[in-house]
Formats: C-alpha cells, sequence, structure tokens
C-alpha cells in the first residue's frame, strides 16, 4: 500500500472530525437548466445552492437575473463532461464525493475530470473533496494514478494546481525513478520537470538520509494542507502554514 496515501488518508480522517462548517440558510424556488457536453444532457439545478458554492456560477446567474426576471436560466456548458458534471452536482449537494461505477481506470480518470470541473468554477471545497476522495480510495485498493492518468491532469487542471503537486509527490515517493527512465514520452514535460526539481531539492538536504526522510521531516507537516486550495471560502487548514491555490491553465 502507498506510505503517502495511507498517512494524508488518515490525516484527512482526523481534519474532518476536527472541522466545523457553517451553513447558509438556501432559497429552492429559483432554478436554471444546465445543457452539458454537445450532446447537451440537461441538469435543473438550484439557483441559490450552486450560487453559493461556486463564484463561476454566482457571477453568471446575476448577470443573466438582472437581465431578465424569468425565474428559469438556460446556460451551456458544451466542453464539460456530463458524468462529471453529475458528480460534481452531488458534491455541491451533499458535499460528498460520490464515485463512479468501474475499475481503478475508470474511477481515477472520472476523479481527474471532477477536480477540473471544480477547479473551473472557482470552486475549491469541491476541489479540496475530490482529491481527498481521490487519496482515500488510492489506500483503499493500494494503488496510485498511472501515467495517464497524470497526462490527462496536464492536460486539463491548472498549472499550479495542489493537485499536480499531489502527483509529483507520490511519483518521487511511491514509483521507482527507473519507471520515469524507462519511457519519459509517456509523461509531460512539466511533469518530470517538476519532479526533477522536488527530487533535487530533497536530495539536496537529505545528507545521510533518504528522500523519503527529507519529505517526511520537512513537507509531512503540512502535507495535509498541501493539496487543498484555500481563499476565503475555504481557509487554510488548521495548524498549517500552507495557502495553496490553483493558478490558470498553462
Amino acid at each position: 500500500m502507498p506510505q503517502l496515501v495511507s498517512h494524508i488518508a488518515k490525516l484527512l480522517t482526523v481534519s474532518r472530525k476536527l472541522a466545523t462548517t457553517k451553513h447558509a440558510r438556501l432559497g429552492f424556488t429559483e432554478h436554471i437548466r444546465v445543457f452539458v457536453s454537445a450532446e447537451r444532457r440537461c441538469f435543473v439545478v438550484r439557483k441559490d445552492v450552486i450560487s453559493r458554492r461556486s463564484p463561476f456560477f454566482k457571477a453568471a446567474i446575476s448577470k443573466r437575473w438582472l437581465k431578465s426576471k424569468e425565474a428559469d436560466g438556460v446556460f451551456e456548458l458544451p466542453e464539460d463532461d456530463p458524468d462529471a458534471f453529475a458528480t460534481y452536482l452531488q458534491c455541491v449537494y451533499r458535499n460528498a464525493v460520490v464515485l463512479s461505477e468501474g475499475d481503478s481506470a475508470v474511477i481515477f480518470e472520472h476523479l481527474v475530470l471532477l477536480y477540473a470541473i471544480a477547479d473551473s468554477y472557482d470552486d475549491p471545497i469541491t476541489a479540496n473533496l475530490t482529491i481527498d476522495a481521490m487519496l482515500q480510495y488510492s489506500d483503499e485498493i493500494g494503488t496510485i494514478p498511472d501515467a495517464y492518468h497524470i497526462c490527462l491532469a496536464y492536460e486539463v487542471i491548472s498549472d499550479k494546481s495542489p493537485l499536480r503537486q499531489y502527483m509529483v509527490d507520490m511519483t518521487i515517493l511511491e514509483t521507482a525513478t527507473d519507471v520515469l527512465l524507462e519511457d519519459p514520452n509517456a509523461f509531460p514535460k512539466a511533469f518530470l520537470g517538476s519532479c526533477l526539481a522536488e527530487y533535487a531539492q530533497l536530495k539536496g538536504g537529505a545528507g545521510n538520509r533518504s528522500v523519503d526522510e527529507v519529505f517526511w521531516r520537512d513537507i509531512s507537516k503540512d502535507v495535509g494542507c498541501r493539496y487543498h486550495q484555500h481563499n476565503e471560502m475555504h481557509p487554510a487548514c488548521e495548524g498549517s502554514a500552507v495557502h495553496g491555490r490553483a493558478g490558470k491553465k498553462d
């Protein structure tokens, strides 16, 4: 079982027990219709629920409602994945990620796409719940995302995303370095560059210690918060000095 995944999963379990959530009163009288993908799969969403979770939808809905008094708005999201969007709504309404059916390759892919949607909607709460779900699922099945999922993440997720950082960390600590060297073309160049830079940093401070020992001494104190996004909606995790925030896509 991957050591990093297992350790973080335990940290996340503890942090949830310590966390407190304040809930604002919601309205349930106004809805919007969201058509997702080129197939225009339709989702009916409560306006207040999604606008309070996503600044992206809040801004779009506010502009739409200023121009029209109709209680039913229509939004087109032709580039988004409808299954991932359905999972996103599950997360918004239930504050939990409901995993899709399928093998680990399918589930990891679905989680990466869900994270990308949350990222694009400027929703750090869902992004953090998604990476927590990925960590816990990895712990349960005893494996980590492979090269395909890393390539997908680097294609659809912002360049400073904490999810990218986690993929770099787990590759350094859980994967033999010769796996990267055997077929470097299987990985994004930006990913390989980040792996080399972090490995060199850890190795430079290692002395007589292993890279793993340096990581757990110097980085792991903030490891739970290291993979979370933070803003006014979701402040840094308790006791952490890390204030991660996703940037713009390459």
